[in-house]
Protein backbone atom coordinates (compact mmCIF):
# COMPACT_ATOMS: atom_id res chain seq x y z
CA UNK A 1 0.00 0.00 0.00
CA UNK A 2 1.25 3.86 -0.66
CA UNK A 3 1.62 5.32 2.25
CA UNK A 4 1.96 9.46 2.58
CA UNK A 5 3.86 11.22 5.30
CA UNK A 6 1.63 13.69 6.92
CA UNK A 7 4.46 16.29 7.72
CA UNK A 8 5.15 16.46 3.96
CA UNK A 9 2.54 15.32 1.81
CA UNK A 10 -0.79 17.68 2.47
CA UNK A 11 -3.96 14.88 3.76
CA UNK A 12 -6.97 16.37 3.24
CA UNK A 13 -9.31 16.61 6.41
CA UNK A 14 -11.68 13.98 5.53
CA UNK A 15 -8.82 11.14 6.35
CA UNK A 16 -7.60 12.26 9.96
CA UNK A 17 -10.55 14.75 11.45
CA UNK A 18 -14.01 13.64 9.89
CA UNK A 19 -13.58 10.51 8.62
CA UNK A 20 -15.62 7.43 10.31
CA UNK A 21 -13.08 4.21 9.88
CA UNK A 22 -15.69 2.42 8.19
CA UNK A 23 -16.28 5.55 5.55
CA UNK A 24 -12.80 5.71 4.87
CA UNK A 25 -12.20 1.94 4.15
CA UNK A 26 -14.83 1.73 1.81
CA UNK A 27 -13.27 4.97 -0.17
CA UNK A 28 -9.90 3.65 -0.13
CA UNK A 29 -7.72 3.13 -3.14
CA UNK A 30 -7.34 -0.43 -2.29
CA UNK A 31 -10.96 -0.76 -1.97
CA UNK A 32 -11.40 1.17 -5.06
CA UNK A 33 -8.92 -1.58 -7.20
CA UNK A 34 -10.74 -4.38 -5.20
CA UNK A 35 -14.28 -3.11 -6.78
CA UNK A 36 -12.60 -3.04 -10.19
CA UNK A 37 -10.86 -6.40 -9.79
CA UNK A 38 -14.60 -7.85 -8.15
CA UNK A 39 -15.98 -6.52 -11.16
CA UNK A 40 -13.44 -7.98 -13.65
CA UNK A 41 -13.50 -11.28 -12.16
CA UNK A 42 -17.37 -11.39 -12.32
CA UNK A 43 -17.72 -10.40 -16.28
CA UNK A 44 -14.97 -13.20 -16.66
CA UNK A 45 -17.18 -15.57 -14.88
CA UNK A 46 -20.45 -14.74 -16.94
CA UNK A 47 -17.95 -14.88 -19.79
CA UNK A 48 -16.75 -18.55 -18.55
CA UNK A 49 -20.47 -19.70 -18.05
CA UNK A 50 -22.13 -17.59 -21.26
CA UNK A 51 -19.23 -19.36 -23.38
CA UNK A 52 -19.50 -22.72 -21.76
CA UNK A 53 -15.59 -22.33 -21.71
CA UNK A 54 -14.53 -21.49 -25.16
CA UNK A 55 -13.92 -17.41 -24.00
CA UNK A 56 -12.46 -18.51 -20.90
CA UNK A 57 -11.32 -22.13 -19.26
CA UNK A 58 -12.15 -23.56 -16.28
CA UNK A 59 -8.54 -23.46 -15.18
CA UNK A 60 -8.14 -19.45 -15.86
CA UNK A 61 -11.10 -18.57 -14.43
CA UNK A 62 -9.63 -20.50 -11.15
CA UNK A 63 -6.61 -18.37 -11.35
CA UNK A 64 -8.12 -14.83 -11.72
CA UNK A 65 -10.08 -15.43 -8.68
CA UNK A 66 -7.12 -16.28 -6.76
CA UNK A 67 -6.11 -12.85 -7.54
CA UNK A 68 -9.11 -10.59 -6.80
CA UNK A 69 -7.51 -9.75 -3.55
CA UNK A 70 -3.72 -9.37 -4.09
CA UNK A 71 -3.51 -5.03 -5.06
CA UNK A 72 -0.33 -3.99 -5.29
CA UNK A 73 -0.61 -0.17 -5.13
CA UNK A 74 2.71 0.18 -5.48
CA UNK A 75 2.93 -1.84 -8.65
CA UNK A 76 -0.09 0.08 -10.34
CA UNK A 77 1.30 3.26 -9.60
CA UNK A 78 4.49 2.88 -11.26
CA UNK A 79 2.70 1.95 -14.18
CA UNK A 80 0.09 4.42 -14.30
CA UNK A 81 3.10 6.66 -13.77
CA UNK A 82 4.13 6.18 -17.33
CA UNK A 83 0.90 5.38 -18.62
CA UNK A 84 -1.49 7.84 -17.30
CA UNK A 85 -4.34 5.48 -16.69
CA UNK A 86 -5.19 4.21 -13.33
CA UNK A 87 -7.90 1.91 -14.38
CA UNK A 88 -5.19 -0.24 -17.05
CA UNK A 89 -2.43 0.21 -14.48
CA UNK A 90 -4.28 -2.02 -12.40
CA UNK A 91 -5.46 -4.09 -15.33
CA UNK A 92 -1.76 -4.58 -15.75
CA UNK A 93 -0.82 -5.50 -12.48
CA UNK A 94 -3.29 -7.79 -12.25
CA UNK A 95 -2.99 -9.47 -15.54
CA UNK A 96 0.71 -10.30 -14.71
CA UNK A 97 -0.19 -11.74 -11.33
CA UNK A 98 -2.43 -14.19 -13.27
CA UNK A 99 0.14 -15.51 -15.86
CA UNK A 100 -1.35 -16.36 -18.99
CA UNK A 101 -5.16 -16.28 -17.49
CA UNK A 102 -4.35 -12.60 -17.34
CA UNK A 103 -5.05 -12.13 -21.24
CA UNK A 104 -8.40 -13.19 -20.92
CA UNK A 105 -9.10 -10.25 -18.43
CA UNK A 106 -11.20 -7.61 -19.94
CA UNK A 107 -12.61 -9.10 -22.79
CA UNK A 108 -14.67 -6.78 -24.91
CA UNK A 109 -15.08 -3.76 -22.04
CA UNK A 110 -14.46 -0.47 -22.17
CA UNK A 111 -13.07 1.37 -18.97
CA UNK A 112 -16.27 2.98 -17.85
CA UNK A 113 -17.63 -1.22 -18.26
CA UNK A 114 -15.70 -1.45 -14.61
CA UNK A 115 -15.44 1.65 -13.25
CA UNK A 116 -19.24 2.66 -13.59
CA UNK A 117 -20.59 -0.78 -11.87
CA UNK A 118 -17.44 -0.73 -9.06
CA UNK A 119 -18.28 2.54 -8.21
CA UNK A 120 -22.16 2.09 -7.80
CA UNK A 121 -21.51 -1.24 -5.78
CA UNK A 122 -19.44 1.52 -3.39
CA UNK A 123 -22.00 4.11 -3.40
CA UNK A 124 -24.87 1.45 -2.23
CA UNK A 125 -22.48 0.43 0.53
CA UNK A 126 -22.10 3.92 1.37
CA UNK A 127 -26.09 4.71 1.64
CA UNK A 128 -26.28 1.70 3.92
CA UNK A 129 -23.94 3.58 6.31
CA UNK A 130 -25.68 6.67 5.94
CA UNK A 131 -28.79 5.10 6.98
CA UNK A 132 -26.96 3.65 9.90
CA UNK A 133 -26.04 6.41 11.10
CA UNK A 134 -28.69 8.51 10.78
CA UNK A 135 -30.57 5.43 12.10
CA UNK A 136 -27.81 5.91 15.21
CA UNK A 137 -29.15 9.98 15.62
CA UNK A 138 -32.35 9.16 15.39
CA UNK A 139 -32.67 6.45 18.24
CA UNK A 140 -31.52 9.03 20.11
CA UNK A 141 -33.49 11.90 19.49
CA UNK A 142 -36.43 9.51 20.10
CA UNK A 143 -35.77 9.36 23.84
CA UNK A 144 -35.61 12.93 24.02
CA UNK A 145 -38.89 13.91 21.84
CA UNK A 146 -40.36 11.10 24.59
CA UNK A 147 -39.31 12.46 27.76
CA UNK A 148 -39.50 16.26 26.62
CA UNK A 149 -42.89 16.35 25.22
CA UNK A 150 -44.34 18.06 27.87
CA UNK A 151 -41.28 20.30 28.69
CA UNK A 152 -42.56 23.68 27.96
CA UNK A 153 -40.11 25.49 26.38
CA UNK A 154 -40.10 29.35 24.54
CA UNK A 155 -40.64 29.00 21.18
CA UNK A 156 -38.95 31.70 18.47
CA UNK A 157 -40.12 33.49 15.56
CA UNK A 158 -38.38 35.72 13.52
CA UNK A 159 -35.59 34.97 16.72
CA UNK A 160 -38.10 36.88 18.81
CA UNK A 161 -39.77 35.57 22.04
CA UNK A 162 -43.56 33.59 20.17
CA UNK A 163 -46.22 30.99 21.76
CA UNK A 164 -44.87 27.92 23.87
CA UNK A 165 -43.65 24.69 22.47
CA UNK A 166 -42.34 21.65 24.05
CA UNK A 167 -38.60 20.53 23.83
CA UNK A 168 -40.02 17.32 22.85
CA UNK A 169 -41.99 18.73 19.99
CA UNK A 170 -39.03 21.20 18.96
CA UNK A 171 -36.98 18.00 18.66
CA UNK A 172 -39.83 16.01 16.48
CA UNK A 173 -39.69 18.59 13.64
CA UNK A 174 -35.68 18.22 13.46
CA UNK A 175 -36.46 14.27 13.28
CA UNK A 176 -38.99 14.82 10.37
CA UNK A 177 -36.82 17.26 8.60
CA UNK A 178 -34.07 14.37 8.64
CA UNK A 179 -36.38 12.10 7.55
CA UNK A 180 -37.26 14.09 4.52
CA UNK A 181 -33.90 13.68 3.29
CA UNK A 182 -33.81 9.68 3.96
CA UNK A 183 -36.56 9.72 1.82
CA UNK A 184 -35.01 11.58 -0.69
CA UNK A 185 -31.78 8.78 -0.64
CA UNK A 186 -34.20 6.04 -0.84
CA UNK A 187 -35.61 7.30 -3.39
CA UNK A 188 -32.21 7.87 -4.91
CA UNK A 189 -31.30 4.55 -4.34
CA UNK A 190 -33.65 2.79 -6.69
CA UNK A 191 -31.50 4.88 -9.15
CA UNK A 192 -28.26 3.13 -8.23
CA UNK A 193 -27.87 1.05 -11.48
CA UNK A 194 -24.99 -0.23 -12.79
CA UNK A 195 -23.96 0.64 -16.33
CA UNK A 196 -23.94 -3.20 -17.25
CA UNK A 197 -21.66 -4.50 -19.84
CA UNK A 198 -21.87 -2.23 -22.67
CA UNK A 199 -18.92 -1.39 -24.29
CA UNK A 200 -17.47 1.88 -26.04
CA UNK A 201 -20.65 3.45 -26.49
CA UNK A 202 -23.51 1.36 -24.83
CA UNK A 203 -24.40 -0.71 -28.10
CA UNK A 204 -22.63 -3.59 -26.78
CA UNK A 205 -20.86 -4.17 -30.27
CA UNK A 206 -17.71 -5.52 -28.65
CA UNK A 207 -20.01 -8.57 -26.50
CA UNK A 208 -22.04 -8.91 -29.21
CA UNK A 209 -18.38 -9.68 -31.51
CA UNK A 210 -17.57 -12.26 -28.74
CA UNK A 211 -21.19 -13.97 -28.18
CA UNK A 212 -23.71 -12.71 -30.64
CA UNK A 213 -26.80 -10.33 -29.76
CA UNK A 214 -28.97 -12.82 -27.37
CA UNK A 215 -25.31 -14.15 -25.75
CA UNK A 216 -24.46 -10.56 -24.94
CA UNK A 217 -28.01 -9.84 -22.95
CA UNK A 218 -27.65 -12.82 -21.48
CA UNK A 219 -23.67 -12.35 -20.43
CA UNK A 220 -24.62 -8.80 -19.29
CA UNK A 221 -27.40 -10.18 -17.10
CA UNK A 222 -25.47 -12.96 -15.36
CA UNK A 223 -22.26 -10.45 -14.79
CA UNK A 224 -24.83 -7.90 -13.03
CA UNK A 225 -26.42 -10.62 -10.77
CA UNK A 226 -22.75 -11.60 -9.86
CA UNK A 227 -22.34 -7.86 -8.84
CA UNK A 228 -25.48 -7.84 -7.19
CA UNK A 229 -26.62 -4.71 -9.37
CA UNK A 230 -29.64 -3.85 -11.56
CA UNK A 231 -28.16 -2.43 -15.13
CA UNK A 232 -29.69 0.67 -16.67
CA UNK A 233 -30.71 -0.72 -19.86
CA UNK A 234 -29.86 1.80 -22.27
CA UNK A 235 -26.59 4.02 -21.54
CA UNK A 236 -23.91 5.78 -23.63
CA UNK A 237 -20.54 5.05 -22.61
CA UNK A 238 -21.02 5.69 -18.83
CA UNK A 239 -24.36 5.41 -16.56
CA UNK A 240 -26.50 8.49 -16.54
CA UNK A 241 -24.80 10.98 -14.85
CA UNK A 242 -27.74 12.48 -13.10
CA UNK A 243 -27.93 9.08 -10.87
CA UNK A 244 -24.99 11.50 -9.60
CA UNK A 245 -26.79 14.53 -9.17
CA UNK A 246 -29.88 12.88 -7.49
CA UNK A 247 -27.20 11.10 -4.82
CA UNK A 248 -25.81 14.21 -3.67
CA UNK A 249 -28.77 16.23 -3.95
CA UNK A 250 -30.39 13.40 -1.58
CA UNK A 251 -27.20 14.10 0.43
CA UNK A 252 -27.61 17.43 0.45
CA UNK A 253 -31.26 17.75 1.79
CA UNK A 254 -30.08 14.90 4.90
CA UNK A 255 -26.61 18.08 5.93
CA UNK A 256 -29.88 20.72 4.80
CA UNK A 257 -32.32 19.36 7.83
CA UNK A 258 -28.51 18.29 10.07
CA UNK A 259 -27.49 21.94 9.48
CA UNK A 260 -30.97 23.23 10.46
CA UNK A 261 -30.76 20.88 14.04
CA UNK A 262 -26.89 22.21 14.76
CA UNK A 263 -27.77 25.84 13.73
CA UNK A 264 -30.94 26.07 16.23
CA UNK A 265 -29.12 23.96 18.88
CA UNK A 266 -25.60 26.48 18.63
CA UNK A 267 -28.82 29.54 19.12
CA UNK A 268 -30.08 27.49 21.97
CA UNK A 269 -26.55 26.99 23.82
CA UNK A 270 -26.13 30.76 23.87
CA UNK A 271 -26.33 32.23 26.98
CA UNK A 272 -28.72 34.50 25.66
CA UNK A 273 -31.09 31.35 25.77
CA UNK A 274 -29.40 28.82 27.75
CA UNK A 275 -31.64 26.13 27.52
CA UNK A 276 -28.87 23.07 26.29
CA UNK A 277 -25.50 22.36 26.23
CA UNK A 278 -23.87 19.68 23.67
CA UNK A 279 -21.40 16.90 25.34
CA UNK A 280 -18.11 17.52 25.84
CA UNK A 281 -14.79 16.14 26.21
CA UNK A 282 -12.57 16.11 29.65
CA UNK A 283 -10.46 19.19 29.26
CA UNK A 284 -12.01 20.57 25.81
CA UNK A 285 -10.98 23.94 25.00
CA UNK A 286 -13.34 26.38 24.30
CA UNK A 287 -11.16 29.53 23.00
CA UNK A 288 -7.29 30.18 23.28
CA UNK A 289 -8.12 33.61 24.57
CA UNK A 290 -10.59 33.49 26.49
CA UNK A 291 -10.81 30.65 29.26
CA UNK A 292 -14.51 30.97 30.36
CA UNK A 293 -15.77 30.26 26.49
CA UNK A 294 -18.22 26.94 26.32
CA UNK A 295 -18.52 26.83 22.60
CA UNK A 296 -20.61 24.71 20.62
CA UNK A 297 -17.95 23.00 18.85
CA UNK A 298 -19.98 20.20 17.89
CA UNK A 299 -22.70 22.31 16.19
CA UNK A 300 -20.32 24.45 14.72
CA UNK A 301 -18.70 21.80 13.32
CA UNK A 302 -22.01 20.11 12.30
CA UNK A 303 -23.03 23.18 10.69
CA UNK A 304 -19.30 23.97 8.47
CA UNK A 305 -19.13 20.32 7.07
CA UNK A 306 -22.97 20.48 6.04
CA UNK A 307 -22.08 23.33 3.56
CA UNK A 308 -19.98 20.88 1.44
CA UNK A 309 -22.53 19.19 0.11
CA UNK A 310 -24.83 21.12 -1.93
CA UNK A 311 -21.64 22.27 -4.00
CA UNK A 312 -21.07 19.00 -4.53
CA UNK A 313 -24.41 18.83 -6.14
CA UNK A 314 -23.69 21.72 -7.97
CA UNK A 315 -20.64 19.79 -9.35
CA UNK A 316 -22.90 16.53 -10.39
CA UNK A 317 -25.66 18.59 -12.33
CA UNK A 318 -23.06 19.79 -14.37
CA UNK A 319 -21.33 16.75 -14.69
CA UNK A 320 -24.44 15.74 -15.95
CA UNK A 321 -25.75 18.46 -17.96
CA UNK A 322 -22.50 19.35 -19.94
CA UNK A 323 -21.75 15.66 -20.48
CA UNK A 324 -21.67 15.68 -24.27
CA UNK A 325 -23.00 13.24 -26.40
CA UNK A 326 -21.94 9.62 -25.79
CA UNK A 327 -19.33 10.90 -23.00
CA UNK A 328 -17.19 13.64 -22.42
CA UNK A 329 -14.02 12.86 -19.37
CA UNK A 330 -14.85 16.49 -18.08
CA UNK A 331 -16.53 15.00 -15.09
CA UNK A 332 -14.00 12.17 -13.98
CA UNK A 333 -11.69 14.52 -12.31
CA UNK A 334 -14.73 15.87 -10.05
CA UNK A 335 -16.21 12.80 -9.57
CA UNK A 336 -13.16 11.25 -7.93
CA UNK A 337 -13.77 13.97 -4.92
CA UNK A 338 -17.59 14.46 -5.44
CA UNK A 339 -18.72 11.39 -4.90
CA UNK A 340 -16.35 10.00 -1.91
CA UNK A 341 -16.49 13.14 -0.31
CA UNK A 342 -20.10 13.69 -0.43
CA UNK A 343 -21.06 10.36 1.35
CA UNK A 344 -17.88 10.82 3.68
CA UNK A 345 -18.87 14.07 4.84
CA UNK A 346 -22.17 13.36 5.48
CA UNK A 347 -21.50 10.55 7.08
CA UNK A 348 -19.37 13.01 9.53
CA UNK A 349 -22.11 14.73 9.63
CA UNK A 350 -24.76 12.56 10.73
CA UNK A 351 -21.94 11.21 13.57
CA UNK A 352 -22.00 14.46 15.24
CA UNK A 353 -25.89 14.63 14.73
CA UNK A 354 -25.64 11.54 16.86
CA UNK A 355 -23.34 13.06 19.53
CA UNK A 356 -25.49 15.70 19.89
CA UNK A 357 -28.75 13.68 20.75
CA UNK A 358 -27.22 11.68 22.40
CA UNK A 359 -25.38 13.70 25.11
CA UNK A 360 -27.42 16.61 24.94
CA UNK A 361 -28.93 18.05 28.29
CA UNK A 362 -31.14 20.72 29.29
CA UNK A 363 -31.14 23.14 31.63
CA UNK A 364 -34.86 23.46 33.41
CA UNK A 365 -34.09 26.29 35.32
CA UNK A 366 -33.57 28.36 32.37
CA UNK A 367 -36.10 27.30 30.72
CA UNK A 368 -37.98 28.63 33.36
CA UNK A 369 -36.49 31.36 33.45
CA UNK A 370 -37.10 31.94 29.76
CA UNK A 371 -40.84 31.30 30.44
CA UNK A 372 -41.17 33.65 33.13
CA UNK A 373 -39.73 36.46 31.31
CA UNK A 374 -42.20 36.00 28.62
CA UNK A 375 -44.73 33.31 28.71
CA UNK A 376 -47.16 36.74 29.40
CA UNK A 377 -46.28 38.49 26.32
CA UNK A 378 -47.64 34.84 24.33
CA UNK A 379 -50.49 34.29 26.72
CA UNK A 380 -51.77 37.70 24.72
CA UNK A 381 -52.45 35.43 21.92
CA UNK A 382 -55.37 33.37 24.30
CA UNK A 383 -56.43 37.03 25.48
CA UNK A 384 -57.37 37.49 22.26
CA UNK A 385 -58.70 34.35 21.08
CA UNK A 386 -61.39 34.23 24.36
CA UNK A 387 -62.20 37.93 23.45
CA UNK A 388 -63.10 37.06 19.96
CA UNK A 389 -64.77 34.05 21.18
CA UNK A 390 -66.85 36.11 23.38
CA UNK A 391 -68.07 38.12 20.23
CA UNK A 392 -65.25 41.10 20.00
CA UNK A 393 -63.82 42.34 16.59
CA UNK A 394 -60.22 40.60 16.35
CA UNK A 395 -59.03 43.27 14.85
CA UNK A 396 -59.48 45.86 16.70
CA UNK A 397 -59.24 43.64 19.90
CA UNK A 398 -55.19 42.48 18.13
CA UNK A 399 -54.04 46.12 17.69
CA UNK A 400 -55.15 47.55 21.21
CA UNK A 401 -53.21 44.41 22.35
CA UNK A 402 -50.36 45.06 20.08
CA UNK A 403 -50.34 48.87 21.74
CA UNK A 404 -50.23 47.53 25.53
CA UNK A 405 -47.60 44.63 23.99
CA UNK A 406 -45.01 47.46 22.78
CA UNK A 407 -45.24 49.63 25.63
CA UNK A 408 -44.57 46.41 28.03
CA UNK A 409 -41.33 45.79 26.02
CA UNK A 410 -40.19 49.21 26.82
CA UNK A 411 -40.44 48.22 30.45
CA UNK A 412 -38.41 45.01 29.43
CA UNK A 413 -35.63 47.20 27.87
CA UNK A 414 -35.28 49.46 30.59
CA UNK A 415 -34.74 45.92 33.20
CA UNK A 416 -37.98 46.65 34.67
CA UNK A 417 -40.98 43.99 34.75
CA UNK A 418 -43.29 44.29 32.14
CA UNK A 419 -46.39 46.03 32.92
CA UNK A 420 -48.54 44.08 30.44
CA UNK A 421 -50.75 42.49 32.08
CA UNK A 422 -51.77 45.67 34.31
CA UNK A 423 -52.46 47.55 31.02
CA UNK A 424 -54.91 44.94 29.60
CA UNK A 425 -56.46 44.68 32.49
CA UNK A 426 -57.20 48.59 32.91
CA UNK A 427 -58.33 48.42 29.44
CA UNK A 428 -61.84 48.51 29.28
CA UNK A 429 -62.40 47.65 26.19
CA UNK A 430 -60.77 44.72 26.35
CA UNK A 431 -62.41 43.59 29.71
CA UNK A 432 -65.89 43.97 28.00
CA UNK A 433 -65.05 40.66 26.66
CA UNK A 434 -62.77 39.39 28.99
CA UNK A 435 -62.82 39.68 32.62
CA UNK A 436 -59.51 40.92 34.87
CA UNK A 437 -59.35 37.89 36.75
CA UNK A 438 -59.61 35.63 33.42
CA UNK A 439 -57.11 37.64 31.91
CA UNK A 440 -54.36 37.11 34.72
CA UNK A 441 -55.38 33.10 34.41
CA UNK A 442 -54.47 33.51 30.72
CA UNK A 443 -51.28 34.98 30.58
CA UNK A 444 -49.88 33.38 33.11
CA UNK A 445 -51.05 29.60 32.24
CA UNK A 446 -48.13 28.07 29.93
CA UNK A 447 -49.94 26.34 27.02
CA UNK A 448 -48.76 25.02 23.91
CA UNK A 449 -51.85 23.36 22.35
CA UNK A 450 -51.24 19.58 21.26
CA UNK A 451 -47.31 19.30 21.13
CA UNK A 452 -47.30 16.26 23.44
CA UNK A 453 -49.45 14.50 21.54
CA UNK A 454 -48.62 15.72 18.39
CA UNK A 455 -44.58 14.55 19.60
CA UNK A 456 -45.80 11.18 20.58
CA UNK A 457 -47.47 10.37 17.80
CA UNK A 458 -44.85 11.19 15.45
CA UNK A 459 -42.87 8.74 16.95
CA UNK A 460 -45.20 5.95 17.42
CA UNK A 461 -46.58 6.64 14.13
CA UNK A 462 -43.73 7.93 11.65
CA UNK A 463 -40.25 7.53 13.38
CA UNK A 464 -40.32 4.12 15.13
CA UNK A 465 -41.33 2.43 11.79
CA UNK A 466 -38.39 3.83 10.17
CA UNK A 467 -36.26 3.07 13.11
CA UNK A 468 -36.88 -0.41 12.53
CA UNK A 469 -36.55 -0.65 8.82
CA UNK A 470 -33.10 1.08 9.82
CA UNK A 471 -32.06 -1.95 12.19
CA UNK A 472 -30.61 -3.91 9.87
CA UNK A 473 -27.85 -1.11 9.01
CA UNK A 474 -26.87 -0.44 12.71
CA UNK A 475 -23.10 0.52 13.43
CA UNK A 476 -21.49 0.40 16.12
CA UNK A 477 -21.40 3.63 18.36
CA UNK A 478 -18.93 5.91 16.64
CA UNK A 479 -18.28 9.43 17.87
CA UNK A 480 -16.88 12.07 16.55
CA UNK A 481 -12.69 12.42 16.50
CA UNK A 482 -12.77 15.71 17.91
Amino acid sequence: MASYDPTKVYVGPATWRNGSPEMLALWSDGENRREWRQTWYGLAEAQYEQSKGQLITKGQLDVIAQHVDHVDIEAAHAIEAKGGHDLMAELEVYRQQCGEAGGRLHLGATTMDIEDNAIMRQMLQATRIVKGRAGRALRHARKHILDYRLQASQAWTHIQPATITTWGYRLATHAQDLMVGLSELEAAETMMKGKGFKGAVGTQDSYTSLLGPTGALEMENLAMKKLGLEAWPVSTQIYPRVVDHAVLSALGTITSASHKFGQDMRIMQSPAFGEVSEPRKEGQVGSSAMPWKINPAKCERMCGLSRLIPGYATVAWINSAVNILERTIDDSASRRVIIPEGFIYTDAVLVLYGDMTQGMQLHKEIISRNLRTYNRFAGTERVLMAAAKAGGNRQDLHARIKGHAMAAWDDVRKGEPPSLLERMQNDAELTRWVPAEQMTELVDTVGYGRAAEMAESFVMGHLDPLLARYEEFKLPETAAKF
